[in-house]
């Protein structure tokens, strides 16, 4: 699985293969795993995006300001995972 993450000040500023995401979407908390199925959604105002690069990994932390998560599911059961945020803040060394 994919995650891209996108700011108009620099343009790509995630891009890593990952095997799991979770964000705080306006309805509330979304989990996503390889193959979900295709979404888009706005996130929370301040909400965390938390990724993990492998199994049993630490996350890595972010928290985005108007943002929208798109997840876009292909044919060969890739899943791709794009943010698109105005403004995102580090929260984790890792990143």
């Amino acid at each position: 699985m994919k995650l891209q993450i996108f700011t108009p000040d620099k343009g790509i500023e995630v891009d890593q293969e990952i095997v799991f995401v979770e964000a705080e979407t306006i309805n509330g908390q979304i989990g996503i795993l390889n193959g979900h199925i295709g979404l888009v959604t706005a996130l929370k105002e301040s909400g965390l995006i938390r990724y993990q690069l492998q199994e049993n990994s630490p996350f890595r932390e972010l928290s985005s300001f108007n943002a929208v998560l798109e997840v876009e599911s292909k044919t060969n059961q890739e899943t791709i995972v794009k943010v698109i945020a105005k403004e995102l803040k580090h929260l984790s060394n890792q990143v």
